[in-house]
Parts: C-alpha cells; sequence; structure tokens
C-alpha cells in the first residue's frame, strides 16, 4: 500500500509543477495571460474567438498596460506587437528577419523549408534577390509597359463581360444581365491572368476563365483554413485525423494542391518548349537551375524551390488582392459621395476616350487616396506574415529570445487613434495633402516594410489602381434593388480577411 506522505509528496510536486509551468516566462519577456498545457496561450483564442486574434490581442494590450504581450502557440514563445513604432522595428531590425515554421506551413511544402515566404537566412536571400531580380523585368516590381497593355485588355474584357451579361457559359455565376457583377470573385481573373504574364510572358485566353476561377476557390479554401499563428493543427496535428475539416487540414491541403496542380501544369509546357526564347520568369528561373547544375557542387535551385516560389506569389494574386477590391466595393457603395469624388477626379484629368493609366496617378491624388485608406481600414492580412527572431534581442524594453515568433498586429496599427485620429471613418482625404493636389504622408504598412516586405506590393498596388479607376470611370456601383447594403463587419477571416459573397449592379456613367 502506498504511503499517504508519499501521495502528498506527489501531489504537491505535481501541483508545483503545474503552477510553474502556468506562471513562468523568460527573464524580461512582455506580460501576457498564463499559459495552458499542451495548448499555451492558444486556449483563449479557442474560447473566445479564435478568427479575431487580431482583436483579442488589442484587449490583452489595454489589460496589461503594454504595447507588446506575451503568447504561447503550444509550446513556442511568441509576442504580439501592436503599434507603429513596434511593428517598424520588428521590420526593419534584422534580428527579426527569422521564420517560424509550424505544422500547417510544412503541409505545402513537404516539411522542407522552400519559397520565399516561410525561408530564412542565406537560402532565402539568395532565392528572394533572384526572383526580385527577375521578375521586375517582367512588370512584378516596376512598371512595365507590355504588363499595363495586358491589366488594360483585363479591364476592358470585364467592361465587356458587364454589358453582355450571360453570353459566354464560362461566366456563368459571376454576372447576370443587367450588368450585375458577383464579388469579390469577378475581380479574380484580372489579377491571376497579369500574374501569368509575368511568369510565363503571356495571359491565359478568355476561354480558360474556368481554370481561373477553380484556381481562386481553392485559394480561398486555403486561405479561410489557415491563420498567422499556425492554428490549432499546428499545436496538435493528430486532430488531422479526427477533424480533418474543424482542424483546417481539410482546407489547406486541398486548396493549396490546387494551387500546385496548375504551377505543376504551366512550369511543365515551359520546360516541354524548351529554351530558345525567355519570355517569363519561369524560363529564367530554368535557365538559372540548368547551368548551376552543369557547374556542379551545392544549389538552391531546384524544381521543388520554383513550384513553391511561383505557388507563394500565386497565393496573394488568386484571392487575396481580389478581396481588397471587393472590400474597398463595399466601402464605395456605402459612401456614393466618395465615388462621385472618384469619377470627377477621372472624367477631369482622363476623360472618357481611354481607360487610366499609370501616367495619370500622379495627377489622381484622390483615386490613389481612396485605395491607400481601403488598404488601411480593411487590412487584409491583419497579423502579416509572422516572423521569429534569429537571436537574442529586444523590443519595447523587453527581452525577446531567440526562435520566438513575432506577430506583427497590423490591423490594430492601422486603427490606433493616436495615429489615425478617426480610424474607424472611411475618409480618404487623410492621405491627401490640404490643397488637394498631392498625397500626404502614408504611415500604413499593409504590405510590411524592409527585407520582408511583401514582395507583390507594386504589383498589386498598380493592378489594382488601374482596374479600380477603370471600373468607376465607367459605373457607378451600388446594391441591386431588394438587396440589403453590405454588412462591413461581416467579413470571413482567416490567414487574410474577405468580405463575403455580393452582388453588385454596376450603372453606366454615361
Amino acid at each position: 500500500m502506498v504511503s499517504p506522505l508519499i501521495v502528498v509528496i506527489a501531489i504537491t510536486y505535481f501541483a508545483y509543477w503545474i503552477l510553474e509551468f502556468l506562471l513562468a516566462r523568460p527573464k524580461n519577456f512582455p506580460p501576457g495571460p498564463i499559459r495552458i498545457p499542451i495548448f499555451g496561450s492558444y486556449l483563449y483564442l479557442l474560447l473566445r474567438d479564435v478568427k479575431h486574434f487580431y482583436v483579442e490581442t488589442q484587449r490583452w494590450c489595454d489589460k496589461y498596460n503594454s504595447k507588446v504581450v506575451a503568447l504561447f502557440i503550444g509550446s513556442y514563445n511568441a509576442v504580439s506587437v501592436n503599434d507603429l513604432e513596434g511593428i517598424r522595428r520588428v521590420f526593419l531590425c534584422n534580428d527579426f528577419d527569422g521564420r517560424p515554421f509550424p505544422y500547417s506551413v510544412q503541409l505545402r511544402s513537404w516539411a522542407k523549408r522552400l519559397g520565399v515566404f516561410f525561408t530564412e537566412g542565406p537560402f532565402w536571400l539568395e532565392q528572394r534577390r533572384f526572383t526580385l531580380r527577375y521578375m521586375r523585368d517582367f512588370g512584378f516590381g516596376r512598371r512595365m509597359e507590355r504588363l499595363e497593355y495586358i491589366i488594360e485588355d483585363e479591364t476592358k474584357l470585364m467592361i465587356k463581360l458587364i454589358e453582355e451579361g450571360t453570353k459566354n457559359p464560362y461566366n456563368a455565376g459571376l454576372v447576370k444581365d443587367g450588368r450585375l457583377i458577383y464579388l469579390p470573385e469577378f475581380f479574380a481573373a484580372p489579377f491571376i491572368n497579369s500574374y501569368l504574364a509575368v511568369l510565363t510572358g503571356h495571359p491565359l485566353p478568355e476561354e480558360s476563365r474556368p481554370i481561373l476561377r477553380k484556381t481562386t476557390q481553392s485559394s480561398i479554401l486555403f486561405q479561410l483554413a489557415a491563420d498567422a499563428t499556425g492554428g490549432i493543427i499546428s499545436i496538435l496535428p493528430s486532430l488531422r485525423y479526427i477533424f480533418p475539416k474543424l482542424s483546417g487540414y481539410h482546407g489547406i491541403t486541398k486548396g493549396h494542391e490546387a494551387l500546385m496542380d496548375l504551377m505543376r501544369d504551366i512550369i511543365k509546357q515551359r520546360k516541354n518548349r524548351g529554351f530558345t526564347e525567355t519570355e517569363g520568369f519561369i524560363d529564367f528561373y530554368l535557365n538559372e537551375m540548368k547551368a548551376r547544375k552543369e557547374a556542379g557542387g551545392y544549389t538552391t535551385f531546384s524544381d521543388d524551390q520554383l513550384l513553391l516560389i511561383v505557388a507563394d506569389l500565386l497565393m496573394p494574386a488568386s484571392s487575396a488582392v481580389q478581396s481588397q477590391l471587393g472590400m474597398l466595393v463595399e466601402r464605395l457603395i456605402h459612401n456614393p459621395e466618395i465615388q462621385d469624388k472618384i469619377y470627377n477626379e477621372i472624367k477631369t484629368v482622363v476623360g472618357s476616350g481611354r481607360l487610366p493609366t499609370l501616367d495619370d496617378r500622379p495627377n489622381l491624388p484622390y483615386c490613389e487616396a481612396t485605395l491607400r485608406e481601403s488598404l488601411r481600414i480593411d487590412t487584409l492580412a491583419t497579423l502579416g506574415v509572422p516572423h521569429s527572431t534569429l537571436v537574442d534581442t529586444t523590443l519595447h524594453g523587453y527581452s525577446i529570445p531567440k526562435d520566438t515568433i513575432v506577430i506583427t498586429n497590423l490591423w490594430q496599427m492601422h486603427h490606433d487613434e493616436k495615429v489615425w485620429g478617426d480610424p474607424e471613418t472611411f475618409r480618404p482625404e487623410r492621405f491627401v495633402t490640404e490643397d488637394g493636389k498631392g498625397l500626404a504622408k502614408d504611415q500604413s504598412l499593409p504590405f510590411g516594410l524592409g527585407r520582408r516586405v511583401c514582395a507583390g506590393e507594386t504589383f498589386a498596388r498598380n493592378t489594382m489602381f488601374l482596374i479600380y479607376t477603370g471600373l468607376l470611370q465607367n459605373y457607378k456601383l451600388t446594391v441591386p434593388e431588394g438587396h440589403p447594403l453590405p454588412d462591413l463587419n461581416d467579413r470571413l477571416n482567416g490567414l487574410v480577411i474577405s468580405p463575403k459573397d455580393f452582388w453588385v449592379k454596376c450603372i453606366p456613367r454615361k
């Protein structure tokens, strides 16, 4: 029979261990909630609202009176930084240039660090440098006349679809007679096709729209199943066998595999055509990979790496950017007077005989300011892409150990009253100078900053500007008769936020 003394000692030891686990944290670590065995702080999110992580962490900042709060995602140390100064330090200091590698990320890269989003160190530096260098040549990071023509053609096709309605079967469900369009999916094809033109030199023909729609739907499936913390599946990977949908496993794997299938087919086509002419980024990469393999020795270039690079960048091009434009349209429907200001500026500067171009952009400050205000108030990637510390470092006077996950709460920073005054008001004028002729200082960081800035920022900003101004030049947007105004607070949340699907009526301006 076990001695009662031994039982008391065992219970006391176990209680002490639990208490130490709950309260223990690295020396001078930021304040935050206690951690729970297995889950860490993530259990609080599950019990409250895991999809609104960006709101919950601000509550913790208010509770602990701190600009940065400690989290524990499973067994990992993590912090969330919520203010402009702290977020800028994370983006600009090399100490924070690492990337976490949770199970949810491993699922999409065969448990290898590949691509550009979730790699780090010399491998990431070499691959990112090459990727940006040669994608720029095709308009991804700088202006390129040929890509602008492609975007112009996509905008004209978009207007043609609005006018023709359901004439073509492959547009069924996207447009209806009476100039009705289904958002945000209606915007997807122009962005994907423009991105494919960067990769291959050529957009897909109009009859390929079903492929682009499938890609968009798959990308959205992935985005909604994942989140910036890695999710419950990264804490308990075995849940994928018990709750494949609830854990996010189904959405992550099915959604990402569809994107990979499209990219595999495109890369295969480029390989089969040989290397007679370099027409896009994929050709440059294949040529470089071939040359390095022939030279012998170690190389970071591989088929899998190419596949993950193009898939990394396809994800925002196929779902995120169209979601941003969808939310912009929601704001414009709620604020028709802003639509009129946009139209009047375009009418004065551009007229009606041609579409707006990037040459017009400096003379369309209100149009640009409206896009910037949309990127601020409806922060697409609410928590950005998580960083991790490469060394022991500091943040707001706190000690942040090496390998700590660092989450940048961009949504909160973009809604900080100290920075924006009236952050909940959709007011493009905040980005315009007092005389209305130029752009004021922009403190928003929707694409990040520094070496980890989103590689597709220039491409996304340029393409969104051209497509949305082309649409507003020709139409006034409203809801169809009998439809309620979109609910601006009813968003789909995941890796990015997105509006729920809704119909929009396009009323011709002429």
